[in-house]
């Protein structure tokens, strides 16, 4: 039986690569990386900095540096693969209008000397979803509602916004033009806690509010619990493990994701929270074999060879031989 229309993911990829040239050689910064994300529900990608998680989500958005040797696979967005489109066509049909990014570091993707209401009304008129300056604005006061920014702050620019206020801002930037899709590449990474959750609890809202699709990119495992649906442990350019939230937190199947919970502190236990020993491989030359088995206390000799994904229970995926 065929996918219908309510049935497709809202994305999904296939085999997807990126690798980019360096003076020291190729690094994989991608490799074979198969995810699926349902429609209005939140995947939440976690992993050690610089396993390739910004890397997944560039990929995903077409935002590639000038140094690509290897960018393959499949990006099916509704089922239609938006790899087989042209620079130009991507540009107009997918980009801020079906798939949009809220990058790191807000500051950095806010012009200093042009006031916030335009920099957010600029994707409108873009991609010409408005006749006038006057339904730009009607468009933009929505979003700064549904974000929490007061309307009085519209004609400021952006050195008079806190941090949160800035991030509240790219996350309207990402939500103007009604895409489908948003993704979160670490949004509140240079935040104070109660800032965190205040964002957080914005994007909740927002996800029961619009019914929006939202792949989370982080490594706080913490604070992504309260927005995850589903879950994607990333390692050395890899996913291996894949599963609905509740599940996965409650017991983790991967030693890698295992121990990645174990290193969470947890309020109210004596229990002093582990740490998983050596660092993660090379890029530049990732390990023939399981990429993690040099710092895993379960391998044994199948880790020599590479895994590929296993079903360990009934909709989890795991690339571990212990689940062959």
């Amino acid at each position: 039986m065929t996918e219908n229309e309510n049935t497709l993911p809202a994305l999904k990829t296939r085999g997807l690569n990126l690798h980019f040239s360096t003076r020291k050689g190729t690094v994989h910064a991608v490799d074979d990386v198969d995810i699926s994300l349902q429609k209005g529900r939140t995947t939440v990608v976690l992993g050690e900095s610089g396993c390739g998680k910004s890397s997944l989500a560039r990929s995903i958005l077409r935002l590639l540096p000038n140094n690509v040797q290897l960018y393959s696979g499949q990006v099916l967005l509704n089922g239609k693969d938006i790899m087989q489109f042209s620079q130009e066509r991507f540009r107009t049909a997918v980009r801020w209008t079906k798939i949009s990014l809220v990058p790191q570091a807000a500051m950095n993707s806010l012009n200093p000397v042009m006031k916030i209401a335009d920099q957010i009304a600029e994707p409108l008129f873009v991609h010409r979803m408005v006749r006038n300056r006057k339904e730009a604005a009607e468009r933009v006061e929505k979003i700064f509602r549904l974000v929490g920014i007061p309307e009085d702050f519209l004609r400021r620019y952006p050195f008079e916004f806190s941090g949160g206020m800035q991030q509240r801002a790219v996350i309207a930037m990402a939500l103007v033009a009604e895409p489908e899709l948003v993704v979160l590449d670490e949004p509140t990474s240079a935040l104070d806690l109660l800032t965190q959750a205040s964002i957080m609890n914005t994007l909740k809202k927002i996800k029961w509010d619009l019914g929006i699709t939202f792949m989370l990119i982080t490594h706080d495992i913490s604070t992504s619990s309260e927005l995850a649906d589903d879950v994607a442990i990333m390692y050395a350019a890899q996913i291996i493990e894949r599963a609905d939230a509740g599940p996965f937190f409650k017991q983790p199947l991967h030693p890698y994701s295992e121990m990645l919970m174990e290193s969470v502190p947890v309020l109210h236990e004596l229990k002093e929270p582990g740490s998983i020993p050596g660092s993660p491989p090379d890029l530049l030359s990732p390990p023939e074999g399981c990429r993690f088995a040099r710092r895993c206390p379960k391998r044994y000799e199948a880790c020599s060879r590479p895994p590929p994904m296993f079903e360990a229970r009934r909709g989890r995926m795991v690339r571990c031989w212990l689940y062959a």
